[in-house]
């Protein structure tokens, strides 16, 4: 069976027969594995996609809600949004947009599948009042020696998840300690 790709003159390969995680050769070059973001988004509907997404979801509002249904509660009462809304929807970075947060932290779960925020200033009740994207390449993650744990760290300095750092991710297989990304 061919491809669109193969039906408009592109030659394509698959390495292996994963598909889900196989690199895809067009015409000899290496695409969309392994590959640098420029590379990717060379790629007019890469960028155009992850443009679109990012853009539309910074143009999402937010409201920050109490109450409601829980699984793990019996109270049924209704959600009552917080007036006023905590700093950090409002304005949860000093060094960037709220818009700008948003689409940074969307990019890098197109791009990367794993978005880290550093948690900055807490408040009283110890909530962070910003949340700063890092750039998910100078963060590592590993496993602890049992397995249970994921060390994280950023530029020499270790970081504690839920309290230095929030970790957004698509998802991860086989033990990996990152996020895989769609691009992937």
């Amino acid at each position: 069976m061919t491809s669109w790709l193969e039906r408009i003159g592109i030659r394509v390969e698959r390495s292996t027969e994963d598909y889900a995680l196989a690199p895809l050769i067009v015409d000899g070059r290496l695409l969309l594995s392994s590959s640098s973001d420029a590379e990717r988004l060379a790629i007019p509907a890469v960028y155009r996609a992850k443009q679109m997404l990012s853009d539309l979801s910074a143009q999402l509002s937010w409201e920050a809600v109490r109450g409601g249904k829980r699984s793990d509660q019996a109270s049924k009462r209704r959600p009552e949004v917080v007036d006023p809304r905590p700093s950090i929807m409002v304005d949860p970075s000093p060094f960037m947009t709220r818009d700008a947060v948003i689409r940074t932290i969307v990019s890098n779960l197109i791009l990367r599948g794993f978005a880290p925020l550093l948690l900055q200033n807490l408040d009283e009740d110890g909530h962070p009042r910003f949340a700063t994207p890092l750039n998910p390449d100078e963060v590592t993650a590993s496993w602890d020696a049992s397995f249970t744990r994921i060390d994280y760290e950023w530029r020499g300095i270790k970081l504690t998840e839920g309290i230095d750092l929030k970790v957004i991710e698509f998802q991860r297989i086989n033990q990996m300690p990152k996020g895989l990304g769609p691009l992937d």
